[in-house]
């Protein structure tokens, strides 16, 4: 078992890249050679392909850091920070509405038209020369 451990140091990364079937290719040649029982043979595969399979998650986590570091230096953000179309629209509607109520006006109105006219101004607002006779 000895040679085995030393074939599984000498694999490192190289048992990521291995796949289930060369992995059980492997094993059957270290059973003809002797390194490895027949009836250990199943287990040592399932334990390579484990090994090989962890191996790969944390050459992900690694990659996945490191691309993560040089795009926070580069100054990227992530999606997740980033204000969506909607967001900005009921930020600009919170602060219509807050600036609105400042002003002590009603928000749930600020869609209606506010027509003011001068004291004594029947034309609704329109001056006399525009009215339609």
């Amino acid at each position: 078992m000895s040679n085995f451990l030393e074939k599984t140091l000498q694999f490192g990364l190289g048992l990521a890249a291995y796949s289930r079937e060369k992995i059980e290719e492997l094993v059957e040649e270290m059973v003809r050679r002797g390194e490895v029982a027949g009836k250990d043979a199943r287990k040592l595969a399932d334990e390579l392909v484990e090994k090989g399979e962890e191996q790969r998650k944390e050459i992900q986590r690694l990659v996945e850091e490191e691309v993560r570091k040089a795009l926070d230096a580069l100054g990227y953000v992530k999606r997740s920070s980033v204000l969506t179309q909607e967001d900005v629209d009921r930020i600009v509607r919170e602060k219509v509405a807050e600036t609105l109520r400042q002003r002590g006006l009603d928000p749930d109105r600020a869609g209606e038209a506010d027509v003011r006219t001068e004291p004594g101004d029947v034309s609704g607002g329109t001056d006399s020369d525009d009215a339609i006779p």
